[in-house]
């Protein structure tokens, strides 16, 4: 039986909704880019070594944030 809420919509509203939901994904790096205004710097110091050995040690806990570019790609 389908969901309740998608005998209330359309197929369209339904796809929609799939492309604007958040979802966890494997992205190649190349597919990252910057974005104007961005408020973060990457800063070669005791803190970037301190992050760089915990994720040696125990991976990346918290998956970063992006979100789809006009021109392709994310940032």
């Amino acid at each position: 039986m389908p969901p309740l809420a998608d005998l209330f919509s359309t197929s369209d509203e339904r796809a929609l909704e799939a492309q604007t939901q958040e979802r966890v994904m494997m992205l190649p790096v190349s597919e990252l880019h910057d974005f104007p205004g961005h408020p973060f710097r990457v800063r070669d110091d005791e803190e970037m070594e301190k992050l760089a050995e915990s994720i040696t040690q125990h991976g990346i806990l918290m998956p970063g944030l992006v979100r789809p570019r006009a021109a392709g790609g994310y940032e």
